[in-house]
């Protein structure tokens, strides 16, 4: 990418060993799936509804944090304030904030309120 920042030039004190992976999607996505995916074991329960949660592990080498923010209905108006602050929660368990945020969405048709 063309504006991404090379290893070489981050400050010295910089951690670059723990890298920090957002989860974030609707629900029943399949985010704790992908969580595991990622981690390489069954970390988060994929049975869902719960909240956000933090897993650590190894992954290509690489110290990793995956956080699986609860999901959030299928449009903006449909969000709770509840979870939206459940979102915010999972932001914090990012500390210092997130490298990554994957947005997980299904791999079906789009209904036209996704679209």
């Amino acid at each position: 990418l063309s504006n991404s920042i090379p290893l070489s030039s981050l400050p010295a004190d910089t951690d670059t060993s723990d890298l920090r992976l957002l989860l974030v999607g609707p629900k029943r996505t399949g985010k704790s799936s992908c969580g595991n995916t990622i981690l390489g074991r069954k970390a988060f329960d994929t049975r869902g509804g719960g909240p956000s949660t933090a897993a650590s592990g190894t992954a290509a080498g690489r110290d990793v944090t995956v956080i699986d923010a609860r999901g959030w209905g299928f449009s903006e108006d449909s969000v709770p304030r509840e979870e939206k602050i459940e979102l915010l929660r999972a932001l914090s368990l990012c500390g210092p904030g997130p490298h990554v945020v994957l947005l997980v969405i299904p791999l079906l048709d789009f209904t036209e309120v996704e679209r």
